[in-house]
């Protein structure tokens, strides 16, 4: 029995499922997609148990053929040799009788190039749909990835990463609530405030799944979202990617912030130029806060003491410490070129803000 697709299409999604596929999965079974030839459809289902993408494309030819599964391995190793497959279509050839299949191969055919692989036949043992139930009580929103990304982009240096904080792992997830998407890894918080855009349910989900996206959707298009308490389903007309929310009850951020209002006013390219400056005595064996007091930033360690002064407008009362790396993520969340920051005491965080972002920064205590 012998069909047809579109090379390029299936290049292309078969490049997808290698992007799904883990470099190191847990179980065997995951380095295989599995696929399903029906209708003149050839569904193509891909998972590493915390996301599942299901990618769909016509096949021609098909004669009495009503429904067919089957998992394929190799599919990186597939991917390089149809490099090399140049005409416009895919010819693939299954010894298939009395609705069944006769051997453990199939067999690609495009152009002068031929390739037979082998293929499991005991679907089942995919575990694609059962750890994805999608219930009914979900909401629907629409939404453009390139967006999304962007927004992303802005907070990412916040997030938790190399399970530095392993006894919370949904710190190192993204977080949406009402119009918020925050990071943060406990030293520092990122909000993103995207007003069009209003989570009427918070979730938290991984940053693999933003990756996923890039790689799975066409950045300009809006995709639609399905979320209940467990999933979140992204899709369009020819893809569907399921991820599973962090699970946990993710901290009340907003407790933090402080209210005050704004008291001091920045030029950010002027503070990111002479923190620069004061980051080239710091090395891993000299360590120390950064101390500012109004216009003036030093760094004082065993090695010696270095000043510089910062343009501002407004004052503060009492010097405050904080991480050079730290204030120098946060001050790059930030287009506009004057921010305004508050800062209140020693002790609490130094709020910066402008219409669409907040970034917190905590404070190191400054030696006497």
């Amino acid at each position: 029995m012998k069909f047809k697709t579109n090379t390029e299409e299936f290049k292309r999604v078969i490049e997808k499922c290698n992007k799904v596929i883990p470099k190191k999965p847990s179980i065997a079974i995951l380095e295989y997609v599995k696929i399903t030839i029906c209708n003149n459809k050839m569904q193509i289902s891909v998972t590493d148990l915390n996301n599942s993408a299901y990618m769909a494309i016509d096949v021609d030819n098909i004669v009495d053929l009503i429904d067919i599964q089957f998992l394929l391995n190799d599919t990186k190793m597939l991917a390089k040799g149809m490099k090399f497959f140049k005409d416009n279509f895919i010819t693939f050839e299954i010894e298939y009788e009395n609705n069944k299949i006769k051997n453990n191969k199939i067999k690609l055919m495009c152009g002068s190039k031929e390739l037979t692989q082998k293929i499991k036949l005991d679907t089942k043992i995919f575990p694609d749909e059962e750890n994805f139930e999608m219930s009914k009580n979900f909401i629907a929103y629409d939404y453009n990835i390139n967006k999304l990304k962007k927004r992303y982009d802005l907070i990412k240096y916040a997030r938790a990463k190399n399970n530095q904080t392993a006894y919370r792992t949904i710190l190192e997830g993204i977080h949406f609530n009402n119009n918020d998407m925050v990071t943060t890894d406990g030293y520092r918080l990122a909000i993103n405030i995207d007003k069009d855009f209003n989570v009427k349910t918070p979730f938290t989900i991984s940053h693999d799944v933003l990756q996923l996206l890039s790689s799975l959707f066409n950045d300009k298009i809006h995709i639609h979202m399905e979320i209940n308490n467990k999933i979140i389903v992204f899709s369009d007309d020819y893809t569907v990617l399921k991820s599973k929310l962090l699970e946990g009850e993710y901290f009340k951020y907003e407790n933090c912030i402080p209210n005050a209002e704004s008291n001091v006013e920045i030029n950010i390219k002027d503070f990111q130029e002479n923190l620069k400056y004061l980051k080239t005595f710091i090395d891993a064996k000299h360590t120390a806060p950064i101390k500012w007091l109004n216009n003036k930033l030093s760094l004082c360690h065993a090695k010696g003491e270095y000043k510089t002064e910062v343009e501002i407008k407004g004052n503060f009362k009492s010097a405050i410490g904080f991480n050079c790396n730290y204030m120098l993520d946060g001050l790059s969340q930030f287009k506009d070129n004057i921010v305004k920051c508050t800062i209140i005491a020693p002790n609490s965080p130094i709020k910066i803000v402008d219409d669409e972002n907040i970034a917190l920064i905590l404070p190191i205590k400054l030696e006497e």
